[in-house]
């Protein structure tokens, strides 16, 4: 080929007929219009709450519930109630690590360690990875908390 052969080749015929845009070109491709489907996938998801990672039938937490069962008896109007809720009905009504008044129960099991009337530590460990729904104890409803409204 001749040198004027070669320069008659223009770039921009060279892009196109590899598949590149010619930077010269001043034209540009229509905007494609994103699916309702592919927005939804690419859209942020929001991180599990607690409710939903806290597994309150889990076996991790066995041992308490056979103790709290026997403790307790067959709880009456128990069929909805989960071994987490049975535990801690107990725990709530267990005199043995002080009063419960005006305390969240992780609060006062930090107490009755503190005091050294030796909860079980599995309990410490089911009230640290606890939703915030059972951290309040059976005798701390909203009302105990906010009963500042009394008439003398």
């Amino acid at each position: 080929m001749s040198k004027k052969s070669r320069s008659s080749i223009s770039s921009a015929s060279v892009a196109n007929k590899v598949g590149f845009p010619s930077s010269k070109a001043s034209t540009t491709a229509p905007k494609k219009k994103v699916s309702s489907a592919v927005s939804k996938a690419l859209a942020p998801v929001a991180p599990p709450t607690a409710d939903e990672l806290f597994n309150a039938h889990s076996n991790e937490w066995d041992s308490l519930h056979k103790a709290a069962k026997k403790r307790m008896g067959p709880p009456v109007h128990g069929e909805n109630l989960t071994p987490v809720d049975i535990i801690l009905s107990v725990f709530d009504a267990s005199e043995e690590y002080g009063p419960a008044s005006n305390l969240t129960r992780l609060e006062r099991f930090e107490r009755a360690t503190r005091l050294g009337l030796d909860p079980p530590e599995q309990l410490g460990m089911l009230l640290k990875v606890a939703p915030p729904r059972y951290q309040r104890s059976g005798f701390n409803g909203e009302q105990a908390r906010n009963d500042d409204r009394r008439c003398d």
